[in-house]
């Protein structure tokens, strides 16, 4: 060129016999040093497996080893965690506790709630459930499926019924206020809850009844609203419809997934033989069919699942059932009028909904 450089040209591409040479000669000079800096004694036996190669090349900056996740490591049986079958949230309060000092001395009040605390722990372990912790008149418990605890939902609901019982007779016996003024609010849910025996002793409780506790606590507030003792979730209510009659109070949205589920109380428990729960199951089921209760549970749950059409004939056949009725003798009658009045309550209060939320009822 006239400047008088030198043009550079690329060099040409090598031939196809040319790559496969170097890189064969590539290969053995690495295979050579990793050999070398070894000092050839490393890849003996079992540790000269492909595996082991692999995993040895894995450890440098490069091509760095994938990290475990942490959800296998969690369900993972050889560390100690596993998913139980179910755990029970038992969440109690006092209703108005802040207000009883307004019209109760300060002595009677801490010695109440000394009382409360007291005989909320002892027949919660004696039921074996667990208790978690509590903050002023909210207690946290929980009862987990196990050898030691089975049937938890039921020694659940016993214990809520009895912790009630309890808690009369000592205000009777300690001259605490009037029972107008002590109401014990209890909401029970079920669900699925991971159990680890790893750790402290904090750890080795359940560690994941969050979700749980937040839906007892808004059966807790449907307790409240309702003026009732107990709210059970439909869950615990149909787990318990051996051992206990449950009544239908209300539709709620519990957490964490907002979906509409019936919230009952209990009325009364069934007192059965060992022997004779398996036919008393069996003979329920049969007459639960035809009785009235059943029939307003199943207009309840039309209206849960959105179906307020079949809500609306439930009703009106309920409607002409009642109104069969009417020709009975007095004495019947009277005696008909005591038991289906908490039924026309449950009547009118589904007709009420209906009303309100027209076709969107499961939504």
């Amino acid at each position: 060129m006239p400047n008088g450089s030198s043009k550079v040209k690329n060099p040409p591409p090598p031939s196809a016999d040319t790559a496969s040479s170097m890189s064969s000669s590539s290969r053995r000079s690495t295979s050579h040093l990793q050999k070398s800096s070894k000092g050839g004694s490393e890849f003996k036996g079992k540790r000269s497996s492909p595996a082991h190669r692999r995993g040895f090349l894995h450890r440098n900056k490069k091509n760095p080893p994938p990290s475990p996740q942490p959800q296998n490591l969690i369900a993972h049986p050889k560390d100690g965690v596993k998913l139980k079958s179910c755990v029970v949230a038992f969440h109690t309060c006092i209703d108005d506790f802040d207000r009883l000092y307004e019209t109760t001395s300060p002595l009677k009040v801490a010695r109440m709630h000394a009382v409360y605390v007291e005989t909320v722990s002892r027949i919660v372990t004696h039921n074996g459930g667990v208790v978690h912790d509590f903050e002023a008149d909210l207690i946290k418990c929980s009862f987990g499926a196990s050898k030691r605890c089975f049937e938890p939902e039921k020694r659940a609901v016993q214990a809520a019924v009895r912790i009630q019982q309890q808690l009369r007779e000592e205000a009777e016996i300690l001259k605490f206020p009037s029972n107008k003024d002590i109401r014990v609010r209890i909401g029970i849910t079920m669900g699925k809850a991971r159990c680890g025996n790893l750790g402290s002793g904090r750890m080795k409780r359940w560690t994941n009844v969050g979700p749980h506790f937040r839906a007892a606590s808004a059966l807790l507030q449907v307790a409240r609203e309702e003026s009732i003792p107990i709210a059970l979730s439909g869950t615990v209510a149909k787990a318990c419809k051996v051992h206990f009659v449950c009544q239908v109070v209300d539709v709620v949205a519990l957490p964490p997934r907002r979906f509409k589920t019936i919230v009952y109380t209990p009325v009364e428990e069934k007192h059965l033989p060992a022997d004779e729960w398996m036919y008393q199951l069996e003979e329920s089921t049969q007459i639960e069919e035809s009785s009235v209760s059943f029939q307003i549970n199943s207009a309840w749950k039309h209206f849960c699942n959105g179906h307020p059409d079949r809500c609306v004939n439930m009703l009106e056949k309920l409607k002409r059932d009642s109104r069969m009725e009417e020709g009975q003798t007095p004495s019947e009658t009277g005696q008909q009028n005591s038991t289906t009045q908490p039924v026309k309550v449950q009547v009118e209060k589904l007709k009420s909904l209906v009303d309100e939320f027209g076709s969107g009822g499961g939504q």
